[in-house]
């Protein structure tokens, strides 16, 4: 909460294409090189993660991180994310639910008001390059979407490989006062830059003072 709109208004859609296509695409262009390099790395042609499931882009997981010291990391000015400090994982959401496209989890998280956070989503990308993915954030209370306080963060394209990829959200903060108090739905939706939903999470929060 209290982070709007997106994180890179200047974002433009990349032009598609496909894995193939940029492997073989200007092979003596040395800045073309190094950036397929670092989109696809070394093992850009490994087989499937999960050869059964059809997806391109699989989540994994969404972890809350939180500071250890909080009142700590306030008062830090050069702090650019909570990993640059000593943190901890106050919540992780399993998404690990072959061929779906929603999940919903019913458990409520306690956060304490003035808490900084940063979200951490886990996935894998298999087969074929995943473009201009982005994470829509809305917050709502009794049913009423809460203004000013949707977030859209721009998490770039992924290649394909064995390992899991990671992308952490700008770091954030829970608001303060007592009118702030209360139970929030969170619907994170997680989208390709063709629109298709890769998946909507809707879960819940608790500001405690």
């Amino acid at each position: 909460m209290e982070e709007e709109n997106s994180e890179d208004a200047s974002y433009k859609i990349p032009v598609h294409v496909s894995l193939n296509e940029l492997v073989n695409k200007d092979k003596e262009d040395e800045s073309l090189n190094l950036y397929k390099k670092k989109l696809l790395g070394e093992n850009y042609d490994c087989p499937p993660v999960r050869p059964n499931d059809q997806r391109i882009c699989i989540p994994v997981s969404l972890k809350i991180i939180v500071p250890f010291d909080n009142a700590k990391y306030k008062e830090g000015k050069d702090y650019r994310s909570i990993r640059d400090i000593e943190h901890k994982v106050h919540y992780e959401l399993t998404l690990d639910q072959p061929d779906t496209t929603e999940i919903v989890n019913d458990k409520v998280v306690e956060m304490k008001e003035g808490t900084f956070y940063c979200t951490e989503l886990s996935f894998y990308v298999q087969r074929e390059i995943v473009h201009g993915l982005q994470c829509k954030t809305h917050f709502y209370r009794k049913g009423i979407k809460v203004p000013g306080e949707s977030v859209s963060s721009v998490m770039g394209s992924y290649g394909p490989k064995p390992d899991l990829q990671v992308f952490t959200s700008k770091t954030t903060m829970i608001p303060n006062g007592w009118l702030c108090h209360g139970k929030y739905k969170v619907i994170n939706k997680i989208i390709d830059d063709d629109n298709n939903n890769i998946l909507t999470i809707k879960w819940y929060i608790d500001v405690k003072k």
